[in-house]
């Protein structure tokens, strides 16, 4: 008996989907772009970071390489996000984590101190504004594992702080008073 096997082209690459999500939404905490605004990473700037070549990093944004799993955690580390990001095709997982990105965007960009953004996160409010709004509620659906898909996360994958941006961990102490991302050149 043949089994005839076609693959299936609707099926999406996570690695792929996950590197653009984290090159559109990242931005750069100390430099700024033209428009004033902080920039974007730059390939160049993963590819230095990760010892590999820009035309490497650009196979890897089009999904014509297949990356080592040190390569997918070296990755993880330089955007400061969870190597699930890359690899999970859970899409609760990528609309929270482009929320937690989203939001760190803002706080660089009015340059507030760490303390004061994870207070702004923490506050109790009849009317949280729009974009922390979002984040919890984003926050929420992945860790109840609420959606039409049947898709439950991992149990050990759903802390926040395991999957998004470090600035949502704990601070140590004494380290309230940086810029949010200011730690990062």
């Amino acid at each position: 008996m043949e089994c005839d096997v076609q693959p299936d082209l609707d099926v999406s690459d996570p690695f792929m989907e996950g590197l653009d999500m984290l090159f559109e939404h990242v931005r750069h905490p100390v430099e700024l772009g033209r428009d004033g605004r902080h920039r974007k990473w730059r390939a160049t700037e993963l590819a230095a970071a990760l010892g590999v070549s820009d035309a490497y990093v650009s196979k890897l944004r089009k999904g014509g390489a297949n990356p080592p799993l040190g390569l997918i955690q070296g990755i993880a580390a330089f955007f400061e996000v969870s190597g699930a990001v890359l690899v999970d095709n859970d899409p609760r997982l990528r609309e929270y984590v482009r929320a937690q990105l989203d939001l760190y965007s803002a706080l660089i960009e009015q340059d507030l101190p760490l303390a004061e953004a994870k207070q702004l996160l923490r506050a109790p409010s009849a009317e949280p504004p729009a974009l922390i709004a979002r984040l919890l509620d984003t926050r929420q659906r992945y860790l109840d594992g609420s959606d039409d898909s049947g898709i439950v996360p991992v149990e050990r994958e759903r802390s926040p702080s395991s999957v998004g941006p470090v600035f949502l961990e704990p601070l140590p102490e004494g380290d309230d008073d940086s810029p949010v991302g200011a730690d990062k050149a």
